[in-house]
């Protein structure tokens, strides 16, 4: 996950006359953070975000959210205007079946309102803030295993993506990818933990090929560092 230059987007869209959105599926969670929310800085401008708070904050699947800046858009869009179900002189707008294209959908909306009374602003908060304390400790644990471990790049976000460099690895190239299936299939059968990866196809002009790597996502404030510990020794040890 990486953040982009809200800001200057904004001045594109503003000055070419174009529709601004912002896809914060992972980031737009930041918001809650007093210490991470400027990367998010100039979301404000934005026409629409679409924030999916079942990933960082935890809320039960699906739970997912679009914002959009001009009022009624949907019900302009998606209208159907079925009048043997919706009528204009209903009192309160509380019926937001015709809004969507499918006439209606389960009340995503109540499980984030029932979370963010049980939390509050401030435990949303240091939710986001541990993740990101607990990304920063694993990114250093990498660096200082740099015999065996080799992070790919310096995370934005909460996705940490590495090698683990065996010395019976080290310079095989494409057969680097393969021994990343086999180790997976070692921790599997272990049943200690479950540690994904994936791999990062070429992107021409200058982003080469990166064959099968390890990919964590911290998104659970209740892990620890001894946890974070675990994982990599696990590796070693399997």
């Amino acid at each position: 996950g990486v953040y982009d230059d809200i800001e200057g987007i904004a001045d594109v869209c503003r000055d070419e006359g174009l529709w601004m959105h912002i896809d914060a599926a992972w980031g737009g969670s930041v918001l809650f953070s007093e210490k991470w929310k400027h990367l998010m800085k100039g979301c404000d401008r934005a026409d629409s975000i679409a924030w999916c708070l079942h990933k960082l904050m935890g809320i039960n699947q699906q739970c997912s959210v679009i914002l959009l800046k001009e009022a009624n858009l949907l019900k302009k869009t998606n209208a159907s205007n079925a009048d043997y179900l919706f009528h204009s002189d209903d009192t309160k707008p509380y019926d937001l079946g015709d809004k969507t294209l499918n006439c209606g959908r389960r009340q995503d909306s109540f499980k984030f309102w029932l979370s963010w009374k049980v939390h509050g602003t401030d435990g949303f908060g240091k939710r986001v803030d541990t993740c990101f304390s607990n990304c920063a400790f694993f990114v250093e644990e990498l660096k200082r295993r740099s015999d065996r471990f080799e992070l790919l790049f310096e995370p934005e976000n909460l996705q940490v993506c590495f090698f683990y460099l065996p010395e019976c690895m080290r310079d095989r190239g494409h057969k680097l990818g393969e021994y990343v299936r086999v180790l997976r299939r070692r921790i599997q059968e272990a049943g200690n933990m479950l540690v994904n990866y994936n791999p990062l196809s070429a992107s021409p002009p200058d982003f080469a090929f990166v064959p099968n790597h390890w990919r964590i996502v911290f998104a659970n404030p209740e892990q620890t560092h001894a946890d974070l510990l675990y994982v990599l020794d696990e590796m070693d040890r399997l």
